[in-house]
């Protein structure tokens, strides 16, 4: 273990000295943009005679520059203005601005300390140091970002004196690609510092840094164009996940040019990982949302989609939904494949995760032409019936709904398979994970509406009740005045079952009162029992207490059956004693069976005695549930 001790720059690969900090303007200083010179008489007014003026002749300039409208003549006067306040005193110039009785503009501070900082890079980096500022540095950052535009070589010997607080690395920020071009050594340098001041860091497991993560994306963009072989070998001397990073921009990179190098590249990448190396390699690391191989796969699939669910089929662990969507999206909007091709291609490769059929297929239609719809329906429909299909319809048909409701809803009330119905009137009415829409349920032909509300209820998670990452859920108690005007049928009992039992566990005294609006006896037990199965499993003190207040009958029976199940294991006793409650008699045998075999097996003694006093107790039940004490044979 003695390569723990080496330094880290020597572990990287790398003997890279730090970027210079000469304070002259950088050599390789790109040109200075070209603009329309102002014509105003009164920008002429500031800039004649600009070249000798003194400090107090600047301040009166920049007093006077105030009268330009906001615009091109006053961001160009006050530059000016700057980069001569910077030659003859910038210190004066700052303490002008931070002392004025108006505050002027912040970017007039930025300006001055660019300009400052493009004559003396050394003054201006001791100055910040010795005069901080409630910026800070925000200060450092600003002149940071004005010098990548204007002068490659001298960002980077700014960024190199504090580049921990250097944010915004942009991978598809061409000034950022520059630098990376033209001082690649530089930029790996001030990545490696990153990571050595940052607490926790070691050369076996560097901390994660997003500004690191992205230098090296540019760094792997920038090298692969240089040498699209060597880039490989100069990735596999970096640690995890950093090494990651650089593949990507590599990959991403030789994709554009040559696809089937890329494809072969990440094929012998990928051979002989393991799926945890993949998923961390091209997915994610840790806790940091950075999908990365997504633009690989995406670059890999633009001729062909195909590609990349080839690869999907390969290494499970590659499966990438965005990647997926957005390359058979775009394949089908451009026509480079038809749209049974991209669902068969989709299928034929999906998981058993159903990654695919839940997340891409519902996906990739909203590219489509418009005029493409009702042939790519009526095509899918006709595939073998499948989860998939019924996925795929559903997304397709929602997609078709965004520019001719009429024609999506009229092909959907055609279809003889409820399946592919259901899946297009879930998303229509704004379920699972979107927000309900009454008005959207109201097109939803009657024969349908109880059975996608029962559809729309099947998964609790969905309405609020779990701690996951969806944060836009439908509101249970929307759906009450749905379910109740529903007609009476087996769909519309199984949707207010579900509902209650869902209902009763985030409001249940709510849901127990819009029970208690059936008129049929029947339903209204049924719904009560439902609500009280959900409470019970929350708080079964609390509902024992509500059911407590209700008078005997056929709706006090019904609910007390659920909570004698719901009591029966942790307090077998208090089960008994509800299940001798109940007034029917077939519902009492079959809660006082089930409260005393619970029973009988944690304290069989004092089941027994309960048994010896127990009143209304028909001589079946007495018999029956003596045989319980009984040892097993």
């Amino acid at each position: 273990m003695l390569w723990l001790t080496v330094p880290l720059a020597i572990w990287w690969g790398a003997r890279v000295p730090a970027p210079g900090i000469s304070g002259s303007r950088g050599s390789e200083a790109p040109p200075a943009p070209v603009r329309p010179l102002p014509t105003s008489e009164a920008f002429a007014a500031i800039e004649r005679g600009l070249e000798t003026a003194d400090a107090v002749g600047l301040a009166a300039r920049l007093q006077a520059s105030l009268k330009l409208p906001p615009g091109m003549e006053r961001d160009h006067a006050w530059e000016l203005i700057c980069a001569r306040w910077a030659e003859v005193d910038p210190r004066g110039g700052l303490a002008f601005l931070s002392k004025a009785k108006e505050p002027y503009d912040p970017t007039l501070r930025v300006l001055l300390l660019k300009e400052w900082a493009l004559a003396d890079l050394d003054a201006a980096w001791t100055y910040l140091a010795n005069h901080p500022t409630p910026e800070g540095e925000a200060d450092v950052q600003w002149v940071a970002d004005a010098l990548l535009l204007e002068d490659p070589a001298l960002f980077v010997q700014w960024v190199w004196r504090a580049p921990e607080q250097i944010s915004g690395a942009d991978a598809g920020n061409p000034a950022w690609l520059a630098v990376a071009r033209t001082k690649p050594e530089e930029l790996q340098a001030i990545a490696i510092k990153i990571l050595a001041s940052s607490p926790g860091s070691s050369t076996s497991s560097p901390k994660w840094n997003q500004t690191t993560a992205t230098l090296f994306t540019l760094l792997g963009t920038a090298r692969a164009e240089r040498d699209s072989q060597a880039v490989f070998t100069w990735a596999d001397t970096l640690p995890d996940p950093y090494r990651a990073q650089a593949l990507k921009g590599a990959l991403v990179t030789l994709a554009r040019s040559s696809p089937a190098a890329a494809l072969e590249r990440l094929d012998a990448l990928c051979k002989g990982k393991s799926n945890e190396w993949l998923r961390t390699a091209f997915h994610s690391f840790g806790d940091h949302d950075n999908v990365n191989g997504i633009s690989v796969l995406t670059a890999l699939g633009r001729d062909d989609p195909r590609v990349v669910a080839g690869l999907a089929r390969k290494y499970p662990a590659l499966e990438s939904s965005s990647a997926l969507v957005e390359v058979f999206g775009s394949a089908l909007g451009t026509g480079k494949i038809s749209a049974l091709e991209a669902y068969r291609s989709l299928t034929a490769v999906d998981s058993d995760s159903g990654t695919i059929t839940l997340n891409v297929l519902p996906r990739i239609w909203e590219s489509l032409p418009p005029e493409q719809f009702g042939k790519t329906a009526a095509v899918l429909a006709k595939e073998a019936e499948s989860e998939a299909r019924a996925e795929a319809m559903g997304g397709l048909l929602q997609a078709w709904a965004k520019t001719s409701p009429d024609l999506a809803l009229k092909f959907a009330g055609s279809l003889e398979d409820q399946d592919l119905r259901l899946a297009f009137y879930q998303k229509l009415i704004g379920t699972p994970w979107g927000t309900f829409s009454p008005a959207n349920l109201a097109s939803v032909p009657g024969r349908d509406r109880a059975a996608v509300i029962a559809a729309s209820l099947e998964d609790p998670k969905q309405w609020g009740l779990s701690d996951d990452h969806f944060t836009m859920r439908p509101r249970i108690e929307d759906l009450g005045p749905e379910v109740a005007a529903l007609p009476p049928s087996p769909e519309a009992t199984d949707a207010a079952q579900r509902l209650m039992a869902i209902w009763s566990q985030t409001d249940p005294n709510a849901a127990l009162a819009w029970a208690n609006h059936f008129k049929d006896p029947a339903m209204r037990a049924t719904c009560t029992a439902d609500a009280i199965q959900g409470w019970a499993r929350q708080d079964s003190n609390g509902a024992a207490l509500w059911l407590d207040t209700q008078p005997p009958g056929q709706v006090r029976d019904a609910a007390t059956l659920p909570l004698v199940r719901q009591l029966k294991e942790s307090e077998p006793d208090v089960a008994w004693e509800w299940a001798g409650a109940i007034s029917n008699e077939t519902l009492r045998s079959q809660a006082r069976r089930e409260a005393f075999a619970a029973w009988a097996t944690t304290d069989p003694d004092a089941a027994a005695a309960a048994l010896d006093s127990a009143i209304n107790l028909s001589e079946a039940d007495l018999v029956a549930l003596r045989q319980t004490l009984l040892p097993s044979p």
